[in-house]
């Protein structure tokens, strides 16, 4: 009886340890694509848990993309609301075998490099949508890079298209802060004419991340120019998100910035 029961313990333990070594591989098997990313987001997030090699990560991303597909997975923006730090990209090469644009390969972003995005909405969000209110037009993005001391943030209008589960967004005001204090702040690009006129462009002409993962504590999503990334929950960024009045030098009218 003793050999029987270490050998039935062998046999669990050895399996444990194999379940453990396909997540770390990435040799995946039905749903374990998921479980790659809880680990991936786990670890990203602070907690000791193995971290999954990034082909691993890469491999879970394009599987769980492709049930959110077949499954036709919707979102609600709600879902999407506060902040997340980026942990994992990858990049995008042009093929030479064909037309078109592949994935590069993945990787994580250095820990004293923090990039947070954080969308807000700039009114409560009907659930059910209100058909009054004009069709995802929910608020405004903040993309916050942070080195040290040093902040450098992007914000701007943003929407989200329910059908699609896509945020698109652009930028139109910069701000630059220094231990806490703005150094800079102002419009960029003609941001204040296209952020007045964002709400009537078709999404082709928008920046956006189509999502299609969303979990309580980690998202993914592909970019408009193909690339995978991997954001978990963080603490609310300050979005800053006012809108700016910049000073105009005597004899410049607020049309010409």
């Amino acid at each position: 009886m003793r050999c029987v029961a270490v050998n039935s313990w062998l046999r669990t333990a050895q399996s444990l340890i194999d379940r453990r070594l396909n997540i770390i591989q990435g040799i995946l098997v039905g749903s374990d694509y998921l479980e790659v990313l809880q680990h991936a987001a786990q670890a990203l997030a602070g907690e000791k848990v193995d971290l999954p090699r990034p082909g691993a990560i890469v491999t879970a991303l394009l599987q769980a993309e492709k049930a959110a597909k077949q499954d036709k997975l919707s979102h609600l923006p709600q879902q999407l609301l506060g902040s997340w730090r980026l942990g994992f990209i990858t990049g995008t090469k042009k093929s030479r075998q064909r037309a078109g644009i592949v994935l590069g390969a993945g990787r994580f972003l250095p820990t004293w490099l923090k990039i947070n995005l954080a969308y807000t909405a700039n009114a409560p969000i009907a659930d059910p949508p209100n058909p009054e209110q004009p069709p995802g037009a929910i608020g405004t993005i903040l993309n916050q890079v942070q080195v040290g001391s040093l902040q450098f943030r992007l914000n701007g209008p943003m929407r989200f298209w329910d059908k699609n589960n896509i945020i698109s967004f652009d930028f139109t005001q910069m701000t630059l802060l220094l231990w806490g204090r703005s150094v800079y702040q102002g419009y960029i690009r003609n941001g204040r004419k296209k952020a007045a006129s964002f709400h009537q462009q078709p999404l082709k002409e928008q920046a956006f991340f189509s999502y299609f993962l969303v979990q309580d504590q980690f998202v993914a999503a592909r970019g408009r120019g193909g690339g995978l990334a991997l954001w978990t929950k963080a603490p609310e960024v300050q979005p800053n998100v006012e809108p700016f009045q910049p000073h105009i030098p005597p004899g410049e009218s607020a049309n010409s910035m």
